[in-house]
């Protein structure tokens, strides 16, 4: 579905802005009309609310991914701050499956900024650091093939284990 609307909506001569804002809107319809289904099936209410997990969640992962962009536009160091983003994630995964079983939110929240803070800017540094690796290779390219490749491993991997997700 994701490859399909926007051929729909660019394709042609026309205005290119125009038609980017009512792709936008009609992916925002597409997701509503998703989500309401499962909005309506989910009536109880958690024992923690999730929605304090994921917004401190986002807004770490907003300021890793400020200070990450500083820092790799300042030093360059593409190799090094792959590395200790990936240990820092490992870690907070493993801290965080730790303190689960504690079922203490403000615990659980910190564990879960600490994974937002180094997860989210795991991606745009991870596609900085490719495009940079292929340097005479477009950058559109380079991503695309990223893409490509986690997009032919996803289907893979669900492929071979729908069983157990029935």
């Amino acid at each position: 579905m994701g490859f399909i609307v926007p051929a729909l909506y660019f394709g042609g001569n026309g205005n290119k802005q125009e038609a980017f804002k009512k792709y936008i809107l009609v992916q925002n319809i597409i997701v509503t009309a998703l989500s309401v289904p499962i909005l309506l099936a989910a009536r109880e209410k958690p024992p923690h609310p999730p929605s304090i997990f994921g917004g401190v969640f986002i807004l770490f992962g907003l300021i890793g991914s400020v200070i990450f962009g500083i820092l790799l536009d300042k030093y360059g160091k593409y190799k090094l701050t792959t590395n200790i983003i990936s240990l820092a994630v490992s870690v907070a995964v493993a801290l965080t499956f730790w303190t689960l079983p504690s079922q203490n939110t403000f615990l659980l929240s910190a564990n879960n900024g600490m994974i937002g803070f180094f997860l989210t800017p795991m991606l745009s540094t991870s596609y900085t650091f490719a495009v940079e690796l292929t340097f005479p290779v477009p950058e559109s390219i380079s991503n695309g093939m990223m893409v490509m490749v986690s997009q032919i491993y996803g289907s893979a991997i669900v492929s071979n284990y729908i069983d157990f997700l029935i």
